[in-house]
This record gives C-alpha cells, sequence and structure tokens, in this order.
C-alpha cells in the first residue's frame, strides 16, 4: 500500500479533474448577475469564517488524544499521543495562526483577523454595486454546508483515533483544495473584472491590507497550511506504520474518506452558484 501522502492524497489524476471542475464553477460564477455574485461572496465569506475555529479545536483533540481516547496501554494509539500528538496538533494549528492576526498587516503592534478582512470586502463590495450591505442573506442550504463541515472538522463529535484520522484527511483537503479554489479565483476574476478589482485594491482597510487582500492572499497562505497539515498526516501514517501495519492501513484509508469529503462540500457549494443563470 502506497503510504506517501502527497502521492494517495494528491493523486495526478484526482487533483488535475478538480482543478479542471474548479476552473469552471468559477467562470460560472463570475459570469453571473452582480447580485448573485454579492450573494455568492456573503455566503463564501461566512462559510469560510468557520474553518480557523474548526481547526483550532482539531488541534486541540490531537494535543489531548490521550484524554479523549481509550486506549491500551503501550499500544499505537498511546504511543503517538504521547509522542506525536502534540507535535500534529502544532502542524495542524499553523493553519489558524494566520486567521487571527495576518502577516501583510504594517502597522506595528496591531493584530487584524482574516474575518475582520473579509468583512471589510464584503462591505466595500456592496458599496461598489451600490447595494445596501445589510440586505445581504444567507441561503437556506447554508446550515447543511455547514453542518457537513463541522462534521468533517470532528466538532462535538468522535475523537477516536480513526475518527481523527479522517478529520485530518479533511483538513489536509480543506488547506489544499481551498489553495486552489482562491488562487483561480483570485486570478480570473482580476481578468473578467478588472475595474472592480482595482477599485477593491483602493479601498485600505489598515497600511498593508486592502478590499481584494482576503482573495489575494488566501491562495498562497492556504497552501503553506496544506504543507503542515501534509507533514502532519505524514508523521501520523509513519508512526503507525513502525508499529502496525494493519493499522497504518486502516489509517490511510480514514485520511482519503475524510479528503473527498471535503472535496465533495466544496464541490455541492460552488455547484449551486455554478448553475444560477448567467450573463453572458
Amino acid at each position: 500500500m502506497e503510504t506517501n501522502v502527497k502521492k494517495f492524497l494528491l493523486d495526478e489524476n484526482f487533483i488535475s479533474k478538480k482543478k479542471a471542475e474548479l476552473e469552471g464553477q468559477v467562470d460560472s460564477i463570475l459570469a453571473g448577475k452582480d447580485e448573485q455574485l454579492l450573494d455568492f461572496f456573503s455566503n463564501y465569506t461566512f462559510w469560510n469564517g468557520i474553518f480557523a475555529g474548526c481547526v483550532i479545536n482539531l488541534a486541540s483533540r490531537f494535543h489531548l488524544g490521550l484524554e479523549f481516547g481509550k486506549y491500551e496501554v503501550d499500544s499505537p494509539q498511546e504511543d503517538f499521543f504521547q509522542t506525536r500528538g502534540h507535535r500534529v496538533a502544532g502542524l495542524i494549528f499553523a493553519a489558524a495562526e494566520d486567521e487571527y492576526a495576518d502577516g501583510n498587516c504594517q502597522v506595528e503592534n496591531m493584530r487584524v483577523e482574516h474575518k475582520s478582512i473579509a468583512w471589510f470586502m464584503i462591505r466595500k463590495m456592496y458599496e461598489f454595486h451600490n447595494v445596501d450591505v445589510n440586505s445581504r442573506r444567507l441561503q437556506p442550504w447554508m446550515d447543511e454546508i455547514i453542518a457537513r463541515t463541522k462534521v468533517g472538522y470532528g466538532v462535538q463529535s468522535s475523537s477516536e483515533f480513526l475518527d481523527l484520522a479522517k478529520q485530518l484527511g479533511f483538513h489536509v483537503a480543506s488547506e489544499k483544495l481551498a489553495s486552489y479554489e482562491f488562487g483561480i479565483l483570485a486570478d480570473k476574476i482580476k481578468v473578467k473584472k478588472p475595474e472592480f478589482v482595482k477599485w477593491l485594491e483602493e479601498q485600505e482597510l489598515v497600511k498593508g491590507i486592502n478590499a481584494f487582500s482576503w482573495i489575494e492572499i488566501h491562495g498562497p497562505v492556504e497552501d503553506i497550511h496544506a504543507n503542515y497539515a501534509l507533514d502532519a498526516a505524514q508523521m501520523l501514517v509513519d508512526y503507525i506504520g513502525t508499529r502496525d501495519k494493519v493499522l497504518q492501513a486502516e489509517v490511510i484509508r480514514s485520511m482519503v474518506e475524510g479528503f473527498h469529503e471535503l472535496s465533495n462540500i466544496q464541490g455541492d457549494f460552488l455547484e449551486r452558484y455554478a448553475k444560477l443563470p448567467q450573463t453572458v
């Protein structure tokens, strides 16, 4: 069985198809009416706003693995949490650090959270289109998207070993697939709506951060976070492999399942907007 995490999670054929799917979905979304685009970003930022809390939750459960799960003395699971759990937790938590203090802020001793940058962007997007920002609404199906995301990260659910492995696979996908998603969105919106982007870039929140920053920064930032997540997953797979090959295979299967669950949620969200009527 393949034990290289990048190979079994980032399968070349799957990633190629996923990128093509994302490009098509983003093209369709950007071809929609202005009010549809505003609705998309309103719901998109709301969905993205829960991930930092979910990441912290997952990191804490790896750090406190022996408190949440019951394992036999000297079992591979117990040994992993005693010797590696905190290290995996740190690699997961790295994704939350930028969310609470963006590194592009050039104001000394100021912490600017990504959620604050997102809200600034939304207000300016509505202002550009001369629409009252208070008119925005969450789509009723967002409850399902949010619920599935929380379950994927294991919020208020099982912390058994294989469940944590699955949730780590989900986390890897949330970072890696988001890096593609944001990168494609940033590149295409610059081409398709240059005046809109230029105006957003002129609206400054603080020195170093403008109303387009939230879209611009997330592609590169999520890729960095994905590398940390992949390192965490590899550490788990490698350590368990030294103790129990059968358990290692179960861990790998669980990770793959979690990875594809996030991919499905991402696809379901974007497809709802991609199917809306277009202006061109």
